[in-house]
């Protein structure tokens, strides 16, 4: 099918990126296997889950690295990969783990910014993003522990204590943006998003609802024109019929 890698890649701005054909498959496959892997995580098949996204990072390396970083994909993965070394109690494997967590806030540093300030000035909001800060000072900490730096463990255990207790959520608010209409999973972001602001946290699930369906659409639209001059072919040059768009 020539439409299975058409899907639109964002970076964190929402802005689309313009990629090879090659980088652009090797992406959407990557973030596939992920998928597959998150999947796994969520029935606790650790084994198969480390499998994908073990695949899913060699996908990964046949990008530019100044590529991978515009997303935060990569940084996720590690995180899951992590974790399934926890689970697994592959002991052999700790080193790499606290490795992989150290490039990881790295990244989430260039993303995000060192206190989520680049997250405010883009979406307004950082509920998503702090609950992966969060996981990742949680593995950090655990990451420490096994190390034998009992001082850093205890430190980030903290850390992540206090930012749980952050990200909670009021559950009759959260009823009630259910009652609504709203998925519980969207509910909790909007409500991590709004400080706990009922009204705000409506405006910000519907208008993320809003931006998804733009998206849709625009791919949607593109897939159209892709097909309309695939179906023209190319002038003798070689570039594409002038369909008038």
């Amino acid at each position: 099918a020539k439409d299975d890698f058409a899907l639109q890649i964002a970076d964190q701005t929402g802005r689309a990126l313009n990629l090879p054909k090659e980088e652009h498959k090797a992406l959407i496959i990557a973030m596939s296997l992920h998928e597959k892997g998150r999947e796994a995580l969520a029935k606790n098949d650790y084994p198969s889950a480390l499998v994908f996204n073990l695949e899913a990072e060699q996908e990964f390396s046949n990008c530019r690295s100044e590529l991978v970083e515009k997303v935060d994909n990569f940084a996720i993965l590690n995180l899951d990969i992590v974790w399934c070394y926890l689970m697994l109690q592959a002991v052999n494997e700790i080193p790499n783990a606290g490795a992989r967590l150290e490039n990881c806030e790295r990244m989430f540093k260039e993303s995000y910014g060192s206190n989520l300030e680049r997250l405010h000035t883009i979406k307004g909001s950082t509920g998503q993003e702090a609950a992966l800060l969060m996981r990742l000072h949680l593995l950090q900490g655990i990451v420490a522990f096994h190390l034998g730096r009992e001082r850093e463990a205890t430190l980030l255990l903290q850390k992540t204590r206090v930012e749980s207790e952050l990200l909670e959520v009021n559950e009759q608010l959260l009823f009630q943006l259910v009652d609504m209409g709203y998925s519980v999973g969207e509910s909790r972001l909007g409500l991590r998003a709004a400080q706990g602001n009922l009204e705000a946290a409506v405006n910000h699930i519907n208008n993320r609802r809003e931006e998804r369906e733009d998206i849709r659409k625009k791919e949607a639209e593109e897939r159209e024109l892709r097909k309309k001059r695939e179906s023209a072919g190319k002038c003798a040059d070689g570039s594409w019929v002038n369909l008038g768009y």
